[in-house]
């Protein structure tokens, strides 16, 4: 079986859980109405969910998924907090 790396940025949920998100499938796949994201009540749950629908969009988007694939590993990915003056 062929693997492929790709980049999923996992946080805590506000409400209680975790999100997995996968940044270049989230972020370029949005204007297709294609948002992959995963939740789980642990960050390793919210992963193995992610790694699931990632195997299912594969699997619905054959080759187009698969050229997708090799775009989503983000090599050098930094995820940094950035604060903006939003007024009053």
């Amino acid at each position: 079986m062929d693997k492929k790396k790709v980049t999923v940025v996992v946080y805590p949920d506000e409400d209680g859980g975790y999100t997995a998100l996968m940044p270049y499938f989230s972020c370029h796949l949005i204007t297709q109405g294609d948002c992959l994201t995963a939740q789980g009540e642990t960050a390793d749950e919210a992963l193995a969910e992610a790694g699931r629908l990632l195997v299912g969009y594969l699997a619905l988007r054959g080759d187009e998924g698969r050229h997708h694939l090799e775009c989503a590993l983000l090599e050098g990915l930094e995820v940094r907090e950035l604060e903006v003056d939003v007024g009053e």
